[in-house]
């Protein structure tokens, strides 16, 4: 058996069970960034900024900024700091929506598997009283999906190096 194949197949399926792990979460997270970018959004509408205009009489010496520099601060800041929040919001987004695609491609009893144990987090033996099947039959069909989706997510370089054990 070649060591590189146990390796990337170790990597495809702890990288779907990790996803599968985080899927609620991040779609919270996901609904909470539009929350916050929204929210930036208002506070961007309400800083204005106006022309500064500066006299003769400066001082020269260190001094607070003006109400002017101050609101360009803030707005400078809220603009790099909605920047950063859509970026993160993108990626998470685009995660969302892939994994949404490869739990769609399941049949509704894997759909249901999938439920139960990543997003409940329901044990093998819980799931064998759900279900009325065996408790290793739980856990066999349990890798056997979580193989399929790590295929469907990560495509053919997936299958090429997962070992489907029969």
């Amino acid at each position: 058996m070649d060591a590189d194949k146990i390796y990337k197949h170790n990597d495809y399926i702890t990288l779907t069970k990790n996803y599968l792990r985080e899927y609620m979460s991040l779609k919270s997270a996901e609904r909470n960034l539009l929350e916050t970018i929204d929210g930036i959004d208002l506070e961007l509408q309400d800083v204005s900024v106006k022309a500064a205009a500066y006299g003769a009489e400066q001082a020269g010496g260190v001094k607070e900024l003006t109400d002017t520099e101050q609101a360009a601060a803030k707005r400078l800041y809220l603009s790099r700091r909605r920047w950063e929040l859509v970026q993160y919001w993108r990626r998470t987004s685009n995660f969302c929506k892939r994994m949404s695609l490869a739990l769609d491609a399941l049949s509704p009893e894997e759909r249901q598997m999938v439920d139960l144990y990543y997003f409940d987090r329901i044990s093998y033996l819980e799931m064998s009283c759900i279900t009325h099947t065996s408790e290793r039959s739980c856990r066999r069909q349990i890798q056997q999906i979580t193989s399929r989706l790590a295929v469907i997510l990560f495509g053919p370089f997936a299958k090429e190096q997962i070992m489907f054990v029969s």
